[in-house]
């Protein structure tokens, strides 16, 4: 693909965040200040210009606007160039975007086996979202590239540094046996972490088990406490399993309007479970007034997720209390139904790539080497190594400003550097 042809701003641009006190010929600064001012076009040139001497941050957010389309046409092929230049440098981010895009694009020229290499070298620094996106490489891609057992180990790498999802998935594996022997016990201390997180699947998962006695003592109300958060979260099926023991008043508490409010939530975002339940009950008057017409368009909803002969025999007999202008009208609702529940599916799939600040970078020393060379204090690259220059560097910043002289990087490092800066 012929490469695009811009021309480079030099310095001549205005810098409208003029508090801040970076080197005028760090161009990666000088592209996200303008980017942030919506200045895309010479953002763009900046980068560019950084990207050409060997900057991983400007290869980056090059990548990241090949990728997305920010006022520009999509390039996955240069964006993955980029997105691999940067990943060279123990960039996690960089690496986790390739592996991103493998899943959404299995054909892209660029094989799971080299993106493996990338991520295991950041994972292996310790960084827990390139250790949890090389689990999900074992687990997730092509059926015949799958190892599970690798898999398990790198979720629990991830999941012991405080990656909430790498928790959930690691509980899930040792559930149901995957990779792992089944262990419902530890499956229950991670999915307990995760739910602590604020993970709404593993909350769910923790009502199940309290439902089943999995691992844990049968307690019912347990078992509803979890669904209840679960379902508050907006997770379909912990809306529907609220639903259900609500339904059949498990552990004596039966309510039936309240059954059918979650089922209705999870019905919304796509559930069929919820929404042949929901049809049934709007069908027998269970919770509110009966409505065969509503009950009718959401059978016709599910039917037209799957169609099973339950699900057929269910909507004869339904359609057999309608008038024809009755099902018609039914018809033409369930065609808002489903356009309400693609909606909502759609919402949740916006895009939220976009480019990065250092501080918001996973790799530290990158981070520190960017801010050192924005103050004058380091010389050479920003390539996330941490050697001789790069430490001598710190320890020149910490004694002119008064911090602990240990040559290492830790948050007040990074602060104190942030506040220099102005930035």
């Amino acid at each position: 693909m012929a490469g695009l042809l811009f021309v480079h701003y030099h310095i001549a641009y205005e810098n409208k965040s003029s508090a801040n006190s970076f080197s005028s010929e760090d161009y990666f600064f000088l592209g996200l200040n303008a980017w942030k001012s919506g200045d895309y076009r010479n953002a763009y040139s900046f980068w560019e210009t950084a990207s050409s001497s060997g900057d991983p941050d400007a290869q980056y957010n090059l990548a990241v606007i090949h990728e997305s389309g920010y006022g520009k046409e999509k390039d996955l092929e240069t964006a993955i160039k980029l997105y691999s230049l940067a990943a060279q440098y123990n960039f996690p981010e960089a690496s986790i975007r390739l592996a991103k895009i493998k899943k959404s694009y299995p054909d892209i020229k660029i094989s799971i086996k080299d993106i493996r290499v990338l991520l295991e070298k950041s994972a292996r620094s310790g960084f827990k979202n390139a250790q949890f996106e090389l689990a999900q490489s074992f687990n997730t891609q092509m059926k015949n590239d799958k190892n599970y057992s690798q898999a398990v180990f790198w979720y629990r790498s991830a999941a012991l540094n405080g990656h909430t999802a790498a928790q959930y998935n690691l509980a899930l594996m040792l559930d149901r046996g995957i990779g792992t022997p089944i262990d419902h016990v530890e499956a229950h201390k991670w999915y307990l972490s995760a739910a602590k997180s604020g993970s709404s699947a593993a909350q769910n998962n923790l009502g199940y088990q309290f439902e089943r006695g999995l691992g844990v003592e049968h307690n019912l109300d347990k078992a509803r406490e979890w669904y209840q958060l679960s379902a508050k979260s907006g997770y379909k099926l912990g809306q529907r399993n609220l639903a259900i023991i609500n339904h059949h008043g498990y552990g004596g508490n039966r309510n039936l309007p309240n059954a059918l409010k979650w089922y209705r939530k999870a019905a919304y975002q796509g559930d069929q479970t919820s929404q042949i339940q929901l049809a049934l009950m709007l069908f027998n008057g269970l919770g509110e007034q009966r409505n065969i017409i509503e009950s009718m368009s959401w059978m016709i909803v599910s039917e037209k997720i799957s169609k099973t002969p339950e699900i057929i025999s269910t909507k004869q007999i339904i359609s057999s209390y309608l008038t024809k202008e009755e099902l018609t009208y039914a018809e033409s609702r369930s065609n808002e139904l489903i356009q309400l529940i693609r909606n909502k599916k759609t919402q949740k799939k916006k895009n939220n790539i976009k480019p990065l600040s250092p501080d918001i970078l996973l790799n530290s020393v990158m981070t520190t080497q960017r801010y050192l060379k924005s103050l004058e204090l380091y010389k050479g690259k920003v390539d996330g190594i941490m050697g001789p220059e790069t430490a001598d560097s710190i320890l020149k910043f910490q004694k002119s400003n008064g911090l602990n002289q240990t040559k290492s990087i830790d948050t007040n490092l990074i602060k104190s550097l942030k506040v220099k800066l102005k930035y």
